[in-house]
C-alpha cells in the first residue's frame, strides 16, 4: 500500500494532502478482506472496537451488516405486515419473477401484445380473422386494467389488486363476468409467454366478484313513445324502420346499427339474427351480442305495421341507422320540442321491455324475445318500473300514420 503507514493493528494512515478520509480500517474476516476509510483517527479505532465486539457477540457474520445493510433491513420491515419473515418475502418474490422472459416489460406493453396474438393465432391456424368489434370489446375489457397498472410489470400484481379493480367498476354482473373471463384469458397467456411465473388469477374464483344487480332502467313514458313515432315520421323517415326495430322489437343499439334487412321474415313473422356473417374482406362480424344464432318470436303487430310502411328499398344492404353524429341531433330535436327532457343509452330497449312485460304480466315470453337465459332477471330488473296493463296494450298499439292497412292480427 503505497503511501500509507500502520499505525496500530488493522489502522493506517496516509500522508497525502489531498486525501479527504486519511485514515484506514483494514482487515480480514474469514479470509474476505474489508476495509472502511474515515476522517480522524479516534474514529477508524472505534469502528475497529465495534467490528471486534460485534464479532465476538454475533460471529464473523456481524462484519456483512454494516449500515447500508440495516437500512435496508429497516425499509424492508416497514412495507412487511407482522409476522411475515423477509425470508418468506424473498421466497414470495422469486416465485413470481425467477424466469421471467421479459422482466422489463409492463402490463400495457403485454396486454397490447396479446390483442395482436388473438389476430395472428387465427392466421397461423387458418381460421377466419376476429371482427373489428369482437377486437374492440376485448381492448375494452382490458382497459380498467391498464389505466390502474398499466405501469406494473405483470409479475408485480396481485389477486388483491385485481379483486379491487371490479369493486371500482360500475359495471352490471354480466359485463364483470365478461371482463373476468378476459383477463384470466390475459395472464393464463402471459404464463404461457413467461411473462409471469403463476397466473394471479388462480387464485380468484367467480363467486370472489362483487354482487351486481342490473343497472336502474328508464322506460319511456307512453306519451314520450307516441310523440317520438310521430317526430321520426315527420323529419326523419328514413330512420323509421330503425326506430321500430329498437322500440317495437327490443332489438339493442349495435345490433340495431348493423341490421340486415334480410333477417326480418315477413312472411312467418319473425326475426332471425345469425351469431355471425361475414364482411368484405372475409372476416367475421358478429350478428347478436350474444354472438349466436337469435330467433325473435312473437314480435308484436304494431311492428309489422312500420315494417311495411317503411320496409328497405330492394338490394340494400342494412337497414339506415343514424350515424354517430346525427343521432345527437335527433336526440336535441326531440329535446328541443319537449318531447323528452333527456335520454339515457338503453332507453329504448328498456321501454320494449317495460310495456310488454306491463301488457301480458309474465316475464317469460318477453325474456325468449331478449335472449335473457333467466327469466328471474326480467322480473328482478323491470318489476319496479311496471306499468298498468293497458298501457302495456296501448304500447302495443302504438302504429305509424304512414300505415293505412290494417293488419287484423292481434297480440
Amino acid at each position: 500500500m503505497s503511501g500509507w503507514k500502520k499505525v496500530e493493528a488493522n489502522i493506517y494512515f496516509c500522508g497525502d494532502a489531498n486525501r479527504q478520509k486519511p485514515w484506514l480500517w483494514k482487515q480480514k474476516i474469514d479470509g474476505v478482506p474489508y476495509r472502511e476509510f474515515f476522517f480522524e483517527k479516534e474514529t477508524a479505532v472505534a469502528a475497529k472496537r465495534a467490528k471486534r465486539s460485534s464479532v465476538a457477540k454475533y460471529g464473523s457474520l456481524a462484519h456483512e451488516f454494516d449500515r447500508d445493510a440495516y437500512t435496508e433491513w429497516r425499509e424492508a420491515r416497514k412495507l412487511l405486515p407482522d409476522g411475515v419473515s423477509l425470508v418468506d418475502a424473498a421466497r414470495f418474490w422469486a416465485q413470481r419473477h425467477e424466469g421471467i422472459s421479459d422482466p422489463d416489460l409492463t402490463i400495457q406493453l403485454a396486454y397490447d401484445r396479446f390483442l395482436k396474438s388473438k389476430s395472428a393465432d387465427r392466421k397461423r391456424m387458418k381460421k377466419t380473422p376476429l371482427s373489428r368489434e369482437h377486437l374492440s370489446d376485448l381492448r375494452w375489457r382490458g382497459q380498467t386494467l391498464v389505466s390502474l397498472f398499466g405501469h406494473l410489470k405483470p409479475s408485480e400484481i396481485s389477486s388483491r389488486q385485481l379483486l379491487g379493480l371490479y369493486a371500482e367498476s360500475t359495471n352490471a354482473g354480466r359485463s364483470i363476468l365478461n371482463q373476468h373471463e378476459t383477463l384470466r384469458n390475459f395472464f393464463n397467456w402471459c404464463a404461457r409467454k413467461r411473462y409471469v411465473v403463476r397466473n394471479p388469477y388462480d387464485e380468484i374464483r367467480a363467486e370472489d366478484l362483487p354482487d351486481r344487480i342490473t343497472g336502474e332502467k328508464h322506460p319511456l313514458s307512453l306519451a314520450a313513445v307516441i310523440e317520438i313515432g310521430a317526430y321520426f315520421e315527420e323529419h326523419w323517415k328514413k330512420y323509421c324502420l330503425w326506430l321500430a326495430l329498437r322500440l317495437f322489437a327490443g332489438i339493442r343499439t349495435k345490433e340495431a346499427t348493423r341490421f340486415r334487412p334480410e333477417w326480418i321474415d315477413r312472411e312467418r313473422r319473425l326475426i332471425f339474427m345469425p351469431g355471425w356473417e361475414r364482411d368484405a374482406t372475409g372476416g367475421l362480424l358478429p350478428g347478436p351480442k350474444t354472438r349466436d344464432d337469435w330467433p325473435v318470436y312473437n314480435i308484436p303487430s304494431n311492428f309489422w305495421a312500420w315494417y311495411d310502411a317503411y320496409r328497405p328499398a330492394a338490394g340494400q344492404r342494412r337497414v339506415l341507422a343514424p350515424h354517430c353524429k346525427v343521432w345527437p341531433k335527433i336526440r336535441d330535436g326531440m329535446i328541443a320540442d319537449g318531447i323528452i327532457e333527456s335520454f339515457e343509452s338503453n332507453a329504448f330497449r328498456d321501454t320494449f321491455c317495460t310495456f310488454n312485460f306491463s301488457a301480458v304480466m309474465d316475464p317469460k315470453p318477453i325474456a325468449a324475445m331478449m335472449k335473457h337465459r333467466n327469466p328471474d332477471t326480467m322480473y328482478r330488473s323491470y318489476l319496479g318500473v311496471l306499468r298498468p296493463r293497458w298501457e302495456g296494450r296501448a304500447f302495443r298499439g302504438i302504429y305509424p300514420k304512414a300505415e293505412p292497412l290494417e293488419l287484423g292480427i292481434k297480440n
